[in-house]
């Protein structure tokens, strides 16, 4: 029983570590809308339409004026190619947010989770407080 527990407790970490994250696309009309520094890019369209994509376990980041990384795809990128894009010549990103609606789901079912198998072991075990 404690290692179905445990294989399970496994994967539902997994799961809500991830549902905590997403990627969404971000769009920029004014200086104002620009990305805080070192936030991760994964793809990105130029103003020219030119599109680029950075790998998500190594995104690009914001630096300065610029978008820096190690671009996987784009025009003439034949190979994993590092590049550094102005942000005054981006039109859009695509970048990793928090998804604080799910990150709540998350951790109201892991704790709900929580409950029902540690009285399954109680019960189980015969650990029950009468």
């Amino acid at each position: 029983m404690k290692k179905v527990v445990a294989c399970f407790s496994l994967a539902a970490f997994i799961v809500a570590s991830n549902a905590c994250m997403m990627w969404g696309t971000r769009e920029f009309e004014t200086p104002e809308d620009y990305p805080r520094q070192e936030a991760k890019v994964s793809s990105l369209v130029k103003t020219s339409g030119e599109t680029f994509s950075f790998s998500r376990s190594y995104p690009a980041h914001v630096r300065g004026d610029a978008i820096t990384g190690t671009a996987q795809a784009g025009p003439g990128i034949t190979k994993p190619t590092p590049v550094s894009i102005p942000l005054l010549a981006v039109a859009s990103i695509q970048m990793r947010k928090l998804n604080a609606g799910m990150t709540i789901l998350a951790v109201a079912g892991l704790v709900g989770i929580s409950l029902i198998l540690g009285s399954a072991i109680a019960i189980d075990t015969g650990d029950i407080i009468r």
